[in-house]
């Protein structure tokens, strides 16, 4: 299993464009995706697009900081 490191959290690397959160407290699956336009977060119903991979990642970690669940 090959994990990077985006924004202080871990990464798991299922393809070039797709990355799952590696963080135990989530119960949903989180991912980082590029569908070849647009990079974007999904998880928990919902999709967001960001401008690229290190700002979608970073926009996460702030969002499950201020929850309480940052990795």
């Amino acid at each position: 299993m090959k994990v990077v490191v985006l924004a202080n959290m871990r990464w798991v690397v299922l393809s070039p464009s797709l990355y799952q959160l590696h963080c135990p407290v989530t119960t949903a699956p989180l991912h980082l995706g590029f569908n070849g336009e647009i990079w974007f977060l999904e998880g928990h119903g919902m999709i967001v697009p960001v401008p690229d991979r290190d700002t979608g990642a970073m926009m996460l970690a702030k969002h499950l900081n201020a929850k309480g669940m940052g990795a």
